[in-house]
């Protein structure tokens, strides 16, 4: 009788220990977040000595990925992050009842700080980066890195990315005119056959494209350098043309050299979106910028077999 009392005991005792209820944990705030840190806090409703907390981008959230927490410690501070990124966070308690049940806290964002782009802002461009994916469920975990100067400046992947669900989103990145950068493709994620990327330099020109079915994880696609005024490759800088007042703030006023006649006058964003188009087909042109933002923009000339490009400024 005593032993089976015993046993009886045992059995309660391992089901208070082990199986009990569980109160839900809840995040009290992210402290100390950086580019590449945060310390995570969090309550401990029933006192319990050890948790698990898993923190996974938002591009790749898997709870199963998660790290295990002792002596009852309701802080924690990880290192190593993504900077300018979004993260899920959760906090798991095991052993709740019935046995081998758990207790997670709500699932709670937070986003590292972004690294500071090292130019100052009339120097940085926008380049476009066209992520594609063919089977409509996202990138499936796949991230890319841009990094300049051997500084990672963005992630990429389907979440941050804006556009449609599918089958192509854009996501933009300011970057340092003159100065080296890479696209790096990391190794994370699935089915990585069914994503495509291109990247476009600020007058709309693709000067990087990966179709679907090729590359690899794990490897850097493409290096190159920023040009931020997108001529040197195929476009000439108009020095020759008067082009005045530059900066302007009402209209800006085109004159051909020699005897040559603009057939048409376009504009265009730092994005390479076009502005304005205005057949003209004489020596002299005119157009209005009044209604534009401040900023740099590109003036296109177009005369006979020849695309010139100047570089003005509405103030």
């Amino acid at each position: 009788m005593a032993r089976k009392l015993l046993l009886l005991f045992g059995f309660l005792n391992l089901g208070f220990l082990y199986g009990q209820d569980c109160g839900q944990p809840t995040f009290t705030s992210f402290t100390n977040i950086t580019e590449t840190s945060v310390t995570v806090n969090w309550d401990n409703p029933d006192s319990r000595p050890d948790f698990n907390l898993s923190i996974q981008p938002i591009f790749y959230w898997d709870t199963t990925n998660s790290f295990a927490i002792d002596n009852g410690a309701t802080s924690y501070t990880i290192n190593g992050l993504y900077p300018g990124t979004t993260y899920y966070a959760t906090v798991i308690v095991d052993g709740c009842a019935p046995p081998y049940q758990t207790a997670n806290s709500p699932v709670e964002s937070f986003t590292t700080l972004a690294l500071p782009v090292s130019c100052d802002i009339p120097d940085q461009c926008l380049y476009t980066f066209r992520l594609g994916e063919s089977f409509g469920d996202g990138w499936n975990g796949n991230w890319m890195s841009v990094v300049q100067n051997g500084q990672p400046v963005a992630i990429l992947d389907w979440q941050n990315a804006s556009g449609p669900s599918c089958c192509y989103r854009t996501q933009q990145v300011p970057l340092c005119d003159s100065q080296p950068f890479e696209l790096y493709w990391a190794i994370s994620g699935k089915f990585p056959h069914e994503i495509s990327i291109s990247v476009v330099n600020p007058m709309g020109q693709t000067i990087y494209d990966k179709p679907f079915d090729t590359g690899s994880q794990g490897t850097t696609l493409f290096t190159g350098n920023a040009d931020c005024n997108g001529l040197a490759t195929v476009l000439s800088i108009a020095k020759q043309w008067q082009i005045s007042p530059n900066p302007a703030s009402d209209v800006v006023l085109i004159n051909a050299p020699n005897t040559q006649l603009i057939d048409s006058v376009g504009l265009f964003n730092l994005l390479g979106k076009q502005l304005l188009n205005k057949s003209i087909n004489a020596a002299e042109a005119s157009i209005d910028v009044s209604g534009l933002a401040k900023g740099i923009y590109l003036l296109e000339i177009v005369s006979g077999s020849t695309t010139e490009m100047s570089k003005i400024i509405v103030d």
